[in-house]
């Protein structure tokens, strides 16, 4: 026994058929069918609608990827309703990982519902929405609240940005000579001891000799220690507009 169930995809129609290895199907069997059929089409219906949608959702996915931001879509108390791939990636990286399905790590869903509050005062001009800054070695996240007066969810926008270090900040933050702060630098790009002295026009032995200067005055011991205290320097000196700051890094 067939049905047919008419629709409006490529195919025109999608036809449903039933066997059994007993006796032949009833009139009631029929008529059981007949009754079925809006139901089955119905259904069919839903299907290809929820199929559309996961597709254009995925697309819409898909493109906001290739941004260099990562967007989250928050509802009432915190609630996570969607986000994209990388922005639950800064999450985890920044806050802590998405422990509790569907809602923000704590520390962010507090800043958020600061913001929600913070909408809801009545203010002759609205107040500036300051982004949420959470800081890493050599790089800082902001969180940007987008608020949406229509509907009872919001948007955040966040945005990863890189702390680029420069021989000047170097010299005059850590108190290097500006061969030190060179030096310094080109072990921040990753560059050996004698590619240094290559670009420098120095000798490798010259290069090292400062690079144990630098560990002295640093109170470091390897060129790791270093660049992350140069790192950390800068990042300060970028983000909060104080002073040198070395003496503070070294008592950490």
């Amino acid at each position: 026994m067939t049905i047919v169930l008419p629709h409006g995809g490529p195919l025109g129609a999608t036809a449903v058929s039933l066997g059994r290895s007993g006796k032949d199907f009833s009139e009631r069997d029929r008529l059981a069918l007949n009754l079925l059929r809006p139901h089955l089409l119905q259904a069919h219906d839903n299907a290809a609608a929820l199929t559309q949608v996961q597709q254009e959702s995925l697309r819409m996915k898909q493109t906001m990827e290739k941004l260099d931001r990562a967007v989250v879509v928050v509802g009432e108390k915190g609630a996570l309703q969607w986000c994209t791939e990388r922005a639950e990636r800064w999450i985890s990286e920044y806050f802590g990982p998405l422990r509790d399905v569907g809602h923000l790590p704590e520390n962010l869903r507090s800043w958020v519902e600061h913001q929600r509050s913070v909408l809801g005062e009545e203010h002759d001009i609205p107040l500036p929405q300051r982004p949420l800054v959470k800081k890493r070695v050599g790089k800082r996240l902001l969180v940007r609240f987008i608020a949406d007066n229509l509907e009872d969810s919001h948007l955040l926008i966040l945005e990863e940005q890189y702390i680029a270090l420069s021989a000047e900040s170097l010299e005059s933050s850590l108190g290097l000579t500006k061969r030190e702060a060179e030096i310094l630098l080109g072990i921040a790009q990753g560059k050996t001891n004698k590619s240094i002295a290559d670009d420098l026009y120095v000798s490798p032995l010259t290069v090292k000799t400062h690079l144990q200067r630098v560990y002295r005055k640093l109170g470091v011991e390897s060129r790791a220690e270093a660049l992350s205290m140069a790192t950390l320097t800068q990042r300060s000196l970028r983000e909060e507009g104080g002073g040198p700051v070395c003496g503070m890094l070294k008592s950490k």
